[in-house]
């Protein structure tokens, strides 16, 4: 029998925090407010879309000024986010929001308005901005220079808008494996014409118990259906990460075993519809 220990690795946002691309967590000093939704997948065309609403409620017990800017973003070789500046039909444009700046009462929340008015006739395909909520701290004076310090929050909500229709398709070029830092990598290409996110599972066998394609992914699904954590093998996550149209990117995958030994990693993966059903065998060194 197996036992693991799980380790999830937070990340602390101290200037501005991003609730973009994955399903990883961000954590902050405190949660001065709460958003919802994280992101918007939507449809338009030359008439535009519906109006979309946006929830900031104040967690705190002070009145908080929340101001709301557009803009446009696309992801680097790293599948890190890069703010690039506006084009002539670039979608950040085309937004209108309302109202843009707010006092929220304290333990309240407002809801901000935003549609999409197309000054150009939009051509097919992906478009994308970003929605940015930011805290306007007050100014310092006499009755408040001596207060504690407070970080200035600033959020950025993706919006993915799509024009025409949507074609999900991917490539597997390689599935590569850095045995130095026990590291599993997909080479993947998004072929179709929107973005797509990685989801799925995958498990973790000793190679001398490894049943085989079949029977392993039949018991990582079962697993997952039942929302439990088995005995005899690892049962991990893949990350929800994005791959943005017409882009190739390496997406690595961390597995940490715990025990040394040789082991079979089981991939039950999927990707702008392709399914990725590999195995891997990687090493846990002897620490």
């Amino acid at each position: 029998m197996l036992h693991y220990k799980f380790f999830y690795s937070v990340r602390v946002i101290q200037i501005f925090a991003l609730l973009l691309l994955s399903s990883a967590t961000l954590a902050q000093p405190s949660a001065r407010m709460g958003i919802s939704p994280n992101r918007y997948q939507i449809s338009f065309d030359e008439r535009g879309t519906q109006t979309q609403s946006l929830m900031v409620q104040n967690l705190t017990n002070e009145p908080m000024t929340v101001r709301l800017s557009v803009g446009t973003w696309e992801l680097d070789e790293n599948n890190r986010l890069l703010e690039i500046p506006p084009s002539e039909n670039s979608l950040d444009r085309s937004i209108v929001v309302n109202p843009l700046q707010i006092t929220v009462p304290p333990g309240s929340p407002q809801t901000f308005r935003w549609t999409i008015i197309p000054r150009l006739k939009p051509v097919d395909g992906e478009h994308r901005a970003i929605i940015y909520i930011e805290e306007l701290l007050p100014e310092v004076n006499e009755s408040n220079e001596g207060a504690r310090v407070r970080m200035k929050m600033r959020y950025g909500l993706p919006i993915y808008a799509h024009v025409g229709e949507r074609v999900l398709s991917a490539e597997l070029n390689a599935v590569n494996v850095d045995r130095d830092n026990n590291r599993v990598f997909l080479d993947i290409t998004n072929t179709g014409n929107t973005h797509g996110r990685m989801g799925g599972s995958y498990g973790v066998w000793p190679v001398a118990q490894f049943p085989g394609t079949e029977e392993a992914l039949r018991q990582i699904r079962r697993a997952v259906n039942r929302d439990t954590q088995p005995e005899n093998f690892l049962l991990g996550s893949m990350p929800g990460t994005v791959i943005l149209p017409e882009n190739r990117r390496s997406l690595p995958l961390d597995i940490v075993v715990g025990q040394p030994g040789d082991y079979v990693v089981q991939l039950d993966a999927e990707f702008a519809g392709l399914e990725i059903t590999d195995h891997i065998e990687i090493t846990e060194p002897d620490s």
